[in-house]
């Protein structure tokens, strides 16, 4: 048997005008010789408060053989943490070596829908096992 990797896992922040931020979490969890299995990258968007409002994640798997990469598997999921923000759509796909999840979320104000928002999150595996 291969020996697993270390589980790995980065926080990074991205903060809009008012306040409010994305924050993106990736982990790699499972590295064999050829193989990341459930890699996952999430984002959730939180309000200037710290408070997580809804969030968006992909799960995918991989191959890779030092000399190519490719995704064998992505899925998606999304949620609300808040009855002001409903996940309006979410679909997945893969292409190549990267994976991505999409996801409509709309904002309602005393049961009326005032706007929406769409995000797009990508996660990539090189030739090595490195994702991100």
């Amino acid at each position: 048997l291969a020996a697993q990797a270390a589980p790995n896992k980065t926080v990074t922040k991205e903060y809009l005008s008012d306040g409010s931020y994305y924050e993106t979490v990736l982990e790699t969890e499972v590295q064999t010789r050829s193989y990341v299995r459930g890699a996952k990258k999430t984002v959730t968007y939180k309000n200037a408060d710290g408070k997580s409002i809804w969030y968006l994640t992909v799960t995918a798997d991989f191959y890779f053989d030092g000399s190519t990469s490719r995704c064998t598997s992505s899925s998606v999921t999304a949620g609300s943490y808040t009855s002001t923000h409903k996940i309006l759509s979410k679909t997945s796909g893969r292409s190549g070596n990267s994976g991505w999840a999409k996801a409509t979320v709309g904002t309602y104000m005393g049961g009326v829908h005032v706007t929406d928002v769409t995000r797009t999150i990508y996660i990539y595996c090189d030739k090595n096992g490195d994702v991100s």
